[in-house]
């Protein structure tokens, strides 16, 4: 084989890797979500407005839309 094939599948090897590592992480993410959701409802949904209620949400919903755009156009494209 020449060199050029041998890169080639160790790419589509990486590519693959790489996939997988990314669904893995998804699936953390939302296992995480899934078993911190009834405390989040109790100490964050309840309470008032606050900074810290702002900065909480817009960080944690927006990575989970991200997460899940990108896992759905990941495997998509394949």
């Amino acid at each position: 084989m020449s060199d050029r094939i041998k890169e080639l599948i160790t790419v589509a090897g990486d590519l693959r890797t790489s996939r997988v590592i990314s669904l893995s992480s998804t699936v953390v993410l939302a296992y995480d979500i899934i078993l911190t959701f009834p405390e989040e409802v109790d100490y964050v949904w309840s309470a008032q407005w606050s900074t810290g209620k702002f900065l909480y949400l817009s960080c944690r919903y927006p990575v989970v839309l991200l997460f899940i755009l990108s896992e759905m156009c990941l495997f998509h494209s394949s």
